[in-house]
Order: structure tokens, then sequence, then C-alpha cells
């Protein structure tokens, strides 16, 4: 089985996340955080878009 783990591009996506504003320390972003490789994805496990 062959697993595609990518960096997390936190620099291109927290800046667009509905939770910007959220400390680093508390939760989503404090997990979020936590996980610096995502499965086929650069995109941040908790990630949502403002919109």
């Amino acid at each position: 089985m062959d697993e595609h783990y990518h960096e997390v591009y936190f620099h291109q996506y927290c800046k667009t996340c509905k939770y910007e504003k959220t400390p680093q320390e508390k939760d989503p972003c404090h997990e979020c955080l936590s996980e610096t490789m995502n499965l086929y994805s650069h995109k941040p496990v908790k990630y949502e878009d403002k919109d």
C-alpha cells in the first residue's frame, strides 16, 4: 500500500480559515497545528474556509 503524506501548508491555509482568530493553544487550532503532515493533502486537518 502506497500512502502519500504531505507537509501541511499552514502559511497558506491559516489566513483563510474560519478559526484564524482563535488562539493557537485552543481547539481546534491546537489539534490542527500538532498535525504537521496530512494524508494526500497540504490542507490542515481542521481547516474550514471562512465562507
